[in-house]
This record gives structure tokens, sequence and C-alpha cells, in this order.
């Protein structure tokens, strides 16, 4: 598919222009984002990250103004997230920058059923399929999605890309309702106790990252934000958004995260709940291409055996951007090639 992206002048004076403005300027500029982004497909399905999103918009340092953003498109059915599987759906970006339908031939039809069959778990493609199956030629995608999940068949009422930006209210209404119970443990997030800012200069937050975020784990909430793995505790004066140690209740992410944060030496500037948050996500992503075990050991090697890597990493303003920059090319090597002469050295020598 094509590298480039269609952005219509009706983006500011047509209808969905109108009703995007009325949403406000930040809101405006997710919506373009979500069509220029990087790593967007003409498809309008493709993989992005939170963290990536606020990074790119400039909104990582109030990282719940994005997904507050976001949310706003979602509901106004400009957009639809999938939270467990990193997706994002845009319903009416392929009826303008592929076209209405696609004749015989086409040589992007190949490169679409390509990107598509990344998606088969998730529930987007069905909704995708259901209203440019024909007009594509995707019938064999179809078949490779029916073949992994006998169920997901096509539905009686095909999905309908709206005309403008409200989109099709009754379902979105439908499925807010059906994740109600959802939404409650969302918001308790929201309302909870605001913790210390912190030094608004320093941040673990992660920059954008060109890890693979291809996960293979069930959508189970489509259309809510970054609900975190546990709980987190509202923070005080004298409350710590951390646990003082991983807990077999937390996610992996979260884990790393905790372990991650102590090593560091539990810095009060970076004890908000909105870091911990970013972290977490940050984490989340390097699990896509690293072993959990990897990633706790590499840490836990350069904070404590080395002697290099602790000055810079406790110098670093972004202490989990540089790690994350470094991890592939130097301290993961650098840590295995230690852990191989460690375990050498600890093997029993066998004479002849």
């Amino acid at each position: 598919m094509s590298e480039w992206r269609k952005v219509l002048p009706e983006i500011w004076e047509g209808e969905t222009g109108m009703d995007l403005r009325s949403l406000g300027p930040e809101v405006q500029l997710i919506a373009l984002y979500l069509m220029t982004a990087p790593r967007s497909h003409q498809s309008g399905l493709y993989k992005l990250s939170m963290v990536t999103m606020a990074e790119h918009t400039g909104m990582q340092q109030n990282f719940q103004r994005a997904e507050e953003n976001l949310r706003k498109l979602i509901e106004a059915g400009f957009a639809q997230y999938d939270v467990k599987q990193q997706i994002v759906y845009i319903p009416n970006m392929a009826r303008y920058q592929i076209g209405t339908e696609l004749k015989p031939g086409d040589k992007r039809i190949p490169g679409l059923k390509t990107h598509l069959a990344k998606f088969y778990k998730s529930p987007f493609l069905k909704e995708f399929l259901n209203t440019y199956e024909e007009a594509y030629m995707l019938q064999d995608v179809r078949k490779g999605m029916e073949a992994l999940h006998p169920s997901e068949g096509k539905s009686d009422q095909p999905f309908t890309p709206s005309k403008g930006i409200a989109g099709d209210r009754d379902k979105q209404n439908q499925e807010q309702n059906q994740n109600q119970e959802h939404n409650h443990n969302y918001n308790h997030i929201e309302e909870g106790e605001e913790g210390d800012e912190g030094d608004d200069s320093d941040s673990f937050y992660p920059s954008d990252s060109t890890i693979p975020v291809q996960q293979d784990v069930p959508c189970s909430a489509t259309l809510k934000l970054l609900p975190p793995p546990t709980p987190l505790c509202a923070t005080s004066a004298h409350s710590s958004a951390y646990l003082s140690e991983p807990t077999p209740q937390m996610s992996p992410a979260e884990k790393l995260a905790t372990l991650f944060f102590t090593h560091h030496g539990r810095q009060p500037k970076f004890n908000t709940r909105e870091q911990k948050y970013a972290l977490i996500q940050g984490f989340d992503e390097l699990l896509r291409e690293y072993k959990f075990a990897d990633l706790e050991g590499v840490m836990n090697w350069a904070f404590e055996e080395d002697e290099f890597w602790p000055k810079l990493l406790f110098k670093a303003q972004k202490p989990f951007f540089y790690f994350q920059e470094k991890l592939p090319d130097q301290l993961l090597p650098r840590y295995l090639a230690w852990k191989k002469a460690t375990i050498h050295k600890r093997s029993p020598k066998i004479s002849c």
C-alpha cells in the first residue's frame, strides 16, 4: 500500500471537520494523527500504542489528556481502539484513502490482503470485511479469518461506515452498555486522588519505539482505554504509587516497572500514578520482543552487577527511554555475555 495519506479540505469545513472542531483542538490533532501516523495504514486498521501516540502528539507529560482526547473520538464514532491488542480502527479511512472499490487485477489488493491477515484475531477485521469485502475483493481474507475463528462469520447486520463523525451511535451505546462494568473499573483511575506531580522536566516516559507490537491476546475491551493491570494506588505525600516489591498478582509489565523504579532509587519525582502507568505501558511493549527473564536479568545486571551502566542510567533525564534505547545493541548483548561467562566459571571442571 502507498506510504502517503490523503487529508481532504473537508477535514476543516465538512461535516466531520465541524464536529471535530467542536471537540477541541487537541481532539483535532489526535484525529489528524490517527490518519497520518507513521504506523498508520490506508485501511484504517493498524497497530498503535498509546505510548507512541502520546509521544508524537506532545502529550507525554500528561498521559491522561491523550487518553481523554482519544476517548472523545471513540465516543463520537470517528475511531475505535482495542486496549489489549493495541489496535486502532477508523471505519471511514479506507473509503477515502483506497476508494469506494478496487478493480480486478489492482496491484493494491495483494498488499491489502497481506496487511489484513495480521488481524485475524481482531474483531475490527470482521467489521472491516462487512463493509469492504465485496468492494475490495477480500473473500480470501474472510476465509482465513473464519478458518481461525469459525464463529466469526459474516454478520446479519453489516457494519456501515458513518457519513460523519457521529457514526452509528446506537451501536456504540449498545456496546458501551454491555461494557458498563468495565467502565467502572476504568473510572476509578480518573476519580482517584491525584498524586504528586514531581518534576515536569524529568520522566520515565519512553519515546517512540521501533519494537514490533504484534500481540496474540484476545480482545475483550474494544472501546475502553487503557485499564491498568492492577488498580493503581492513589498517591499522597505519605504514600507511594508503587508497592515495595513485585507481587504475584501483578502483570509481567507491572513487575518490571516496579523493579525498575526500585533499582532507580524510588525517586519521589518519578513516584506518580501517571509515570507508573506510562512505565508499565513501556515495558508492555518491550515484552512483545523480549522475554521477561531477559528483561529482569539485564535490569538486575545493569543496576547491581556492572560498574559502568548505573551512573549512566541514573544520570539520564528519561531513564526508561535510555534503557530502551540501549537495550538491543548494548545492554542485552553485554548482559548475555556476562551471564554466559558467569555460568562457565561456576561449571565444575572435569579432569581426565
